[in-house]
């Protein structure tokens, strides 16, 4: 049961599940964001917040400040826009950009510092930068709290308006209270944005209701880096484990379109046959490199082979799951992502393993559910 255990370990994950109604009016959401803050790796953040919003059915397209372009920010074009200043020494600095955020008439969202003289406007309430704080995050609605980490500067919006989502608790003698997220009207601030923890739990409740959504969302059970070359005496002692523990799961697995006449697949194939008692069979796209990422649309020819072999074995993934970066790229979307109208985001890889073909930051949405992929850390 140890090796199990072992095995388990780098697999375990929740995804987030937001159905996707269908409306007939498309939102579409404009995210600018000053840096990707690498020293401090805050392209997850990024990543986190693109996969959050089309996990809730909706278009998002995604630029950073100094590629902004003039007029880009339209009422005709987008229902929302998201300010993301994700490194504190910077902060959003395009004036064509500031200048058509004031005359958008949309919804609109800042993340973080640095926040303008025309969005502070739009708040009831008084912000205050604070220097050299630990704050706890309570939920008290349901029950949850987490000790953040220690911060030079923050940015709070001290108010009793709107609707409040958590609280910052300051680590002092005296303690005082403010609150995190703020949504007033169609205007929200969040003072920070984290791919995991009370953080992104408190987020992700804001940007719901400020999206207008209204749908419930709830955590599934997901492995992932399921594959052929695992060790099959233990993969199979695993998914009768978790057959007998789960009520239901999700198998995110990768295949294969040749060899497949090896004993080993057999082996493979009447393992996910077993998982599919009580699970959910996501095949996962396979991986890339600098070195393929020129060959052509092979990549629709083997999407296209591995169905074909896993069904022939009466194997039915339910969806596609890919790093959120394949959703960021017309080819990835085209010859990769169509294949499935459910798709799991996982987080993306290091820098150094994002390896774009068309790459175009506009994600695109599916037709049933988006699955928000987040690791158990």
């Amino acid at each position: 049961m140890r090796k199990i255990l072992l095995f388990c370990l780098g697999l375990l994950a929740v995804c987030t599940w937001f159905p996707n109604t269908g409306e007939a009016a498309e939102e579409r959401v404009l995210l600018v964001y000053d840096s990707l803050n690498l020293a401090d790796s805050g392209e997850k953040n990024i990543d986190s917040l693109q996969r959050l919003l089309t996990s809730m059915g909706v278009k998002v397209d995604t630029v950073q400040d100094k590629d902004y372009l003039d007029n880009m920010l339209r009422d005709d074009v987008y229902t929302a826009v998201i300010s993301f200043s994700n490194w504190t020494e910077k902060g959003i600095q395009s004036e064509s950009f500031k200048k058509d955020r004031q005359a958008f008439s949309g919804s609109k969202l800042h993340i973080g510092m640095n926040v303008d003289a025309d969005e502070e406007k739009l708040f009831n309430g008084e912000f205050r930068q604070l220097s050299h704080r630990q704050y706890t995050l309570i939920q008290q609605q349901d029950f949850y709290e987490q000790q953040l980490d220690y911060l030079d500067q923050s940015l709070i919006l001290d108010t009793s308006e709107g609707a409040i989502f958590g609280t910052l608790m300051t680590q002092e003698l005296e303690t005082k209270e403010y609150p995190f997220g703020v949504l007033q009207g169609k205007n929200a601030f969040l003072p920070m944005y984290s791919q995991s923890g009370a953080i992104f739990l408190q987020s992700t409740e804001l940007i719901q209701q400020w999206l207008g959504k209204t749908n419930t969302y709830e955590p599934l059970l997901t492995f992932k880096s399921f594959s052929p070359l695992n060790d099959m005496k233990i993969a199979e002692d695993f998914v009768t484990e978790i057959n007998r523990r789960a009520v239901y799961y999700v198998l995110s697995s990768t295949s294969t379109y040749q060899n497949n006449d090896l004993i080993v697949y057999n082996v493979f194939t009447n393992i996910l046959d077993k998982a599919q008692e009580s699970g959910l069979i996501f095949l996962s796209v396979p991986a890339v490199n600098s070195a393929n990422t020129n060959d052509g649309r092979i990549l629709n020819t083997i999407m296209e082979e591995t169905i074909s072999l896993l069904v022939s074995n009466s194997l039915y993934p339910v969806g596609i799951s890919a790093p959120g970066y394949w959703n960021q790229d017309t080819q990835y979307r085209t010859d990769g992502l169509t294949y499935g109208k459910t798709i799991i985001l996982e987080e993306n890889p290091s820098t150094e393993n994002i390896h774009y073909r068309v790459e175009d930051d506009r994600a695109a949405i599916y037709d049933t559910a988006s699955i928000h992929w987040m690791p158990l850390t």
